[in-house]
């Protein structure tokens, strides 16, 4: 794949940077109207930055795009990518991405548990040099299943992975070109954001926030889909499990190969053989069927992604733009199709 060509001379002789918030929705009409005032409000603290909101649509099926479209009416620096279905919130995210033409990226979620009153401070750091500024959470208010899922993956994802992700990190961030063209220009469709944010490197800046409670309304993000996630941090970034299944497969060869001349010299020291009874045979059978099963389930997560990067299907289709130019969105889709 060709790489992409630094940043263009835009930010050096422009007066002043740019930025776009990129913020997938998925029926969160409760939270519009405060998450846009808040935004704006953030961004009133930051008068060197010209900034827009590209608002991406996943599909709602309620009124979060009239709620956006009525406001980008009162505030042109307001945008709508509304996407043809569901695509779920990784492709959300791309989709708003190619459209960004701006110096940064700032992405965020609408649920406002990421409070923009932070922008300034990612922005500050932005300014002062950091290409890469991510959003570290000192503490969350997640209870419940939810709390104790979150908790547990972030303790573990460092051990699992071999590439090293930044702990206590979501998507809340800010991506400075160039490194922002890089992430847009890869191909991979089972993209987790926190994981390729950190794999292009460049200049990285730390703040740290405390997590919010959802100010209104219900997570839309089911079980299923926040495993997906946790699944793609994984088999995306780490080889691991494939390792530790060889090396279970190595401790179970040696522990029947030693359990068998164990079994061999006490029969060649007289002890009598009573030959193996069912229970005893139905057990290894179900040990050794379940290590199987766990050994194919591991491989077809990698070869399913596989499948997705050969059959080369676009992540998302757009339905409509409001207050976009389409160019660049093609531009990147071409690039990353290249």
């Amino acid at each position: 794949m060709d790489t992409i060509p630094l940043h263009s001379d835009r930010t050096t002789h422009s007066p002043q940077r740019r930025c776009s918030v990129v913020i997938p929705v998925y029926n969160e009409e409760e939270v519009i109207p405060e998450l846009i005032d808040r935004l704006q409000a953030a961004w009133d603290q930051t008068p060197a930055v010209h900034w827009q909101v590209i608002f991406v649509d996943d599909g709602s099926r309620d009124r979060s795009a009239e709620l956006i479209r009525a406001r980008s009416v009162e505030d042109p620096r307001i945008a709508l990518v509304r996407l043809s279905r569901n695509f779920g919130h990784q492709a959300a995210i791309t989709a708003g991405l190619n459209h960004v033409e701006a110096d940064a990226a700032l992405i965020m979620d609408a649920d406002l548990q990421d409070p923009p009153e932070v922008i300034p401070d990612l922005v500050r750091e932005w300014l002062a040099g950091g290409q890469i500024v991510i959003a570290q959470r000192l503490s969350r208010k997640d209870r419940g299943w939810r709390g104790l899922a979150f908790r547990l993956y972030h303790q573990s994802i460092h051990w699992v992975n071999d590439f090293k992700i930044t702990a206590q990190a979501g998507i809340f961030g800010l991506i400075a070109q160039p490194a922002l063209g890089h992430i847009v220009s890869l191909s991979e469709h089972n993209r987790f954001l926190p994981g390729l944010r950190d794999w292009v490197g460049f200049e990285r800046r730390i703040v740290h926030y405390h997590r919010d409670e959802r100010a209104a309304g219900t997570p839309k993000q089911s079980f299923k889909n926040l495993l997906r996630y946790a699944l793609d941090g994984i088999f995306s970034f780490s080889y691991k499990p494939l390792r530790l299944l060889a090396y279970g497969g190595i401790a179970s060869l040696l522990c029947g190969m030693g359990l068998a001349l164990m079994r061999v010299f006490q029969v060649a020291a007289g002890q009598p053989w009573n030959g193996i009874d069912g229970t005893s045979l139905l057990a290894a059978l179900l040990i050794c069927q379940g290590l199987q099963l766990l050994a194919l389930g591991v491989i077809s997560q990698y070869l399913a992604r596989v499948c997705d990067e050969v059959r080369a299907r676009p992540m998302f289709l757009v339905k409509e733009t409001l207050g976009l130019s389409p160019a660049p969105a093609q531009a990147n889709e071409q690039r990353r199709a290249a």
